[in-house]
C-alpha cells in the first residue's frame, strides 16, 4: 500500500496537509517525538534526529515529507522534500 510519512509532525503545516491527504483517502503516517492524533493517521513516536529511528519511521512509505531541520541527513526515498521547496511532489 502507499502513504505518505510527515517526519517532525505536530505543527499547523502537517496539521493541514495531513487533513487534506486524509479527506482524499491517501493513507498517512506522522512522526514525532510526542505524535498527536489526526483522524485517519497512523502515529509513530520517533526522534527523527536519531538516524536509526528514522529510517524505522519512514519504512515501507512511498512518500516522505520532511520540513525539520533534524532529519535533513536522514530523509530518504522516493521524494526527497528536505532539500525542496515546500509540498513538492505532494
Amino acid at each position: 500500500m502507499s502513504f505518505t510519512t510527515i517526519l517532525g509532525a505536530g505543527g499547523p503545516i502537517a496539521d493541514e496537509l495531513t487533513r487534506i491527504l486524509t479527506a482524499n483517502n491517501q493513507p498517512v503516517r506522522l512522526v514525532s517525538r510526542n505524535p498527536k492524533q489526526i483522524a485517519g493517521a497512523e502515529l509513530v513516536a520517533a526522534d527523527i534526529a536519531d538516524r536509526e529511528q528514522c529510517l524505522r519511521a519512514v519504512e515501507g512509505s512511498s512518500r516522505r515529507i520532511c520540513r525539520q531541520r533534524a532529519c535533513r541527513h536522514f530523509c530518504v526515498g522516493t521524494v526527497n522534500t528536505c532539500n525542496a521547496p515546500p509540498y513538492q511532489g505532494v
